[in-house]
């Protein structure tokens, strides 16, 4: 892989992207327990003659584990955009003022080794265990 990204230049994101896609040693690998996992469950919830929509990922709990690890592995943007503290309070030891204007860096909290474990791993199961269950990125937990 070293040697084809030497000698590439992208025109783009997607160019790079796509050179990235071929290569074998990068993120998951897929084994038939991971794979009959989310195809069971979707068989099981929507069958086969229909498309899944938003109204049925509470009913695919692993599905919606494979999106929150996706999204924690790779976030969209690693500062969320500017917040105002709505009131005092103590982050970590700092005290914030109420109308602070604070900046999220969703990647440093992705990376927390002593609550994710293992960071480099794909591991959609952690959303379905004990302390990371109470982790919802469409809340207050990002």
């Amino acid at each position: 892989m070293k040697g084809l990204m030497e000698d590439f230049v992208p025109k783009d994101m997607v160019d790079l992207l796509l050179q990235l896609a071929d290569d074998p040693n990068l993120e998951v690998k897929l084994n038939y327990d991971s794979v009959m996992g989310f195809t069971q469950e979707l068989d099981r919830v929507i069958g086969r003659k229909r498309w899944v929509e938003e109204k049925d990922i509470p009913q695919l709990p692993y599905i919606d584990a494979i999106m929150k690890e996706t999204m924690r592995k790779h976030p969209v943007a690693v500062l969320l955009p500017l917040h105002l503290a709505q009131e005092d309070c103590n982050v970590a030891g700092y005290h914030i003022r109420k109308g602070t204007r604070v900046f999220i860096n969703s990647w440093s909290i992705d990376r927390d080794s002593s609550f994710w474990g293992e960071l480099e791993e794909f591991r959609p199961e952690i959303f379905l265990q004990g302390k990371v269950n109470i982790m919802d990125v469409k809340g207050q937990s990002f």
